[in-house]
């Protein structure tokens, strides 16, 4: 559930370099694995937070991706890094296009803005605004952004569209200083014919 706010092409979850991380990742592992139990909460720390995003991304994207950080708020967050387009979508197979590979060659310092709602088993994030070297998007603009760029590359993000929440969790809570899951109450056994 983690990934699900985390507005960045993220987890595939070979983690374990330093404790907070392997700490972070038995929560998850508990969690993708069932072994939460109703009406329970999982809290992750900002603390906690930081290092599962840096050491991720540092595992994800190499030199792709610098200074990740993840700043909470109440049912928002914001990611900054700063990112290499290029080197990221070569190192990948998808080398960018002659203009395109232009535009966006060197690094970059990015920041995304999201904000969250969650609750019944569902929940939807959706980007406030990107800024790509201090220039904001916004509105339409951002529309075509995650459309053209981000949906193509990560096609089970969804953005802006409700999605169920799996392993039992019913909603999340996110504060300035972490994110708490709350699973929902025990699905009741099948009905014996």
């Amino acid at each position: 559930m983690l990934r699900a706010l985390l507005p960045m092409p993220l987890l595939c979850l070979l983690l374990a370099e330093s404790p907070e991380t392997a700490a972070t990742q038995r929560k998850i592992d508990q969690l993708e694995n069932d072994r939460v139990p109703p009406n329970s909460k999982v809290y992750f720390s900002q603390r906690e937070i930081d290092t599962y995003v840096t050491d991720l991304m540092r595992k994800e994207t190499g030199d792709g991706v610098r200074n990740p950080k993840l700043r909470l708020g109440t049912n928002r967050a914001t990611g900054t890094a700063v990112v290499n387009f290029v080197k990221l979508q070569t190192d990948k197979g998808q080398p960018p296009g002659f203009f395109i590979g232009l535009l966006l060659r060197g690094e970059h310092e990015l920041g995304v803005s999201v904000h969250g709602r969650s609750g019944g088993g569902q929940a939807q994030v959706d980007v406030d605004e990107v800024t790509i070297d201090g220039l904001v998007i916004r509105g339409k603009t951002l529309d075509l952004l995650i459309d053209y760029y981000l949906t193509p590359r990560v096609p089970d993000v969804k953005i802006g569209k409700p999605f169920q929440l799996k392993h039992g969790v019913d909603r999340f809570e996110t504060t300035p200083d972490g994110i708490t899951l709350f699973t929902g109450p025990a699905k009741p056994a099948a009905a014996a014919k």
